[in-house]
């Protein structure tokens, strides 16, 4: 009797795993074949910074910007078409070799630099010609703090100013792991002189490398009071690490040091800005840092930084000019190039403003069996909804999109090139930048059926998805 019984149980849980699995067979968004993206755009999670995106430039390189920025106007162009944003002007070279002078003709060598008011003129003229704030930092590591406050002092009466910072990752100063303290107070002492010679712009900072807690914790302790908002740096790795492209496409890291981040700086009730970031350090990885590849990380990077709660994200290397750059070295990691272009990096920028051109407010998404597929969307202030699905794996993936409220018609655009490390031919909705440094996008209709739409998303592509409401 006992085995019959038995038997019996064993008859039903096999039928009843029979029927589970064709129920998951019959139903899309449980299949396994079947990638599936859920929205929940009645649940905001974080408001869309009106100024997030940004670049972050070496200050040995401002007679070159603002040499382009005043016989190029495609290369202003370039800029506009991501703006609002923030020039955040800081970098090794300007740290530890910048100067200050009011009588000197300024210069823009790695190991030369003079900033002199007359280029800070002309810069502040260029930013505010094409919308952008800027966040400037003065030197730390040139053991001159009186000149370097009186260089701040003169900076804070510029208009559109954001912030000024002081150093450049003092993490790194040699011995800063065990005698952090002392740079800690030298960082106090030209504070207190930029206070004294009439600087009244807040100051951000203090630029080091991402959640280095040796120093960042003593640092908030003394002086968070100090600072409208904590700065760090992030890179994905130094570039003598060998990297490919598909470990340039790892993304968990990314997720979890941006959060990590966030979460510090809300301990001390600041915002988090990560005012330098890019792909590899040490001037980044040729064939990598300049491909097509980093246009999708850059892409992907700033969705993750939005998800997380970070207020701003600035990418390193812009323009790219050697002269000026840290070691007098090519940077491969630009997302402009020397002669004024974007470069592949640039596209990944103009994909997430795409995503970001309304404001509003990311939103929750959840996705189901679709490894390697990342997804965001934001609920724009026009009303719309925009969905980012980037695909980080070799072949292609068809995704079913399921959004909370229902639309009336959808349109996307898409970030490709014709290969992973391809060095140039990335368009972004079929287009790429023109000559002119205007970009004119051409979106493709997509049918949606009131909530679902399905959407193909091919190998190593980005995909954005807008969604309009009815009448």
């Amino acid at each position: 009797m006992r085995r019959r019984r038995i038997s019996a149980v064993i008859s039903a849980v096999i039928a009843a795993v029979a029927v589970l699995v064709m129920w998951v067979a019959g139903n899309p968004a449980y299949s396994s074949a079947t990638p599936t993206v859920t929205v929940s755009e009645t649940t905001s999670l974080n408001s869309v910074p009106a100024e997030y995106a940004g670049f972050s430039i070496e200050p040995a390189n401002l007679c070159y910007v603002v040499s382009l920025a005043q016989t190029d106007s495609s290369f202003v162009q370039l800029f506009e078409n991501l703006g609002p944003g923030i020039f955040r002007v800081g970098g090794n070279a300007g740290d530890t070799y910048g100067s200050w002078s009011t009588t000197a003709t300024a210069s823009c060598l790695w190991k030369n630099n003079v900033v002199t008011p007359a280029l800070v003129n002309s810069f502040f003229a260029f930013a505010q010609s094409v919308g952008y704030q800027v966040m400037w930092q003065v030197p730390l590591g040139n053991n001159n703090p009186s000149e370097d406050a009186a260089e701040a002092a003169y900076v804070s009466t510029m208009p559109g100013l954001y912030s000024i910072e002081i150093g450049n990752e003092p993490n790194y100063y040699p011995g800063a792991s065990t005698n952090y303290q002392t740079y800690i107070s030298n960082w106090n002492a030209t504070y207190q002189d930029y206070l004294a010679d009439g600087g009244t712009v807040p100051v951000s900072g203090p630029a080091v490398a991402s959640y280095k807690s040796f120093y960042l914790t003593p640092f908030l302790t003394q002086d968070s009071a100090s600072v409208v908002a904590l700065t760090e740096h992030y890179y994905v790795a130094r570039a003598s690490s060998d990297p490919t492209c598909s470990t340039l496409l790892e993304v968990g890291r990314l997720k979890s040091v941006s959060a990590a981040d966030v979460t510090l700086a809300n301990s001390y009730d600041l915002p988090f800005i990560m005012n330098e970031t890019n792909t590899y350090s040490g001037v980044g990885m040729p064939g990598v840092s300049n491909a097509f590849c980093s246009a999708l990380w850059a892409a992907g990077w700033m969705l993750i930084g939005l998800e997380n709660g970070v207020q701003g994200m600035y990418f390193h290397g812009t323009a790219n000019y050697r002269q000026g750059n840290s070691g007098g070295q090519t940077e491969y990691y630009t997302p402009v190039n020397e002669n004024g272009t974007p470069a592949p990096e640039y596209y990944g920028m103009l994909f997430y403003h795409e995503m970001a051109q309304a404001g509003g407010s990311q939103v929750a998404v959840s996705t189901a069996h679709a490894p390697g597929l990342d997804a965001y969307a934001i609920a724009g202030g026009d009303g719309s909804l925009r969905v980012a699905l980037i695909n980080r794996n070799s072949t292609s993936s068809t995704v079913n999109v399921q959004t909370a409220l229902t639309y009336a018609q959808a349109s996307e655009i898409s970030l490709s090139a014709p290969a992973l490390d391809s060095l140039s031919g990335v368009t972004l909705g079929g287009a790429s930048v023109a000559a002119d440094g205007t970009w004119i996008p051409d979106p493709q209709p997509v049918t949606v059926s009131g909530s679902t739409s399905t959407i193909a998303v091919p190998a190593y592509t980005g995909v954005i998805v807008t969604y309009s409401p009815s009448a």
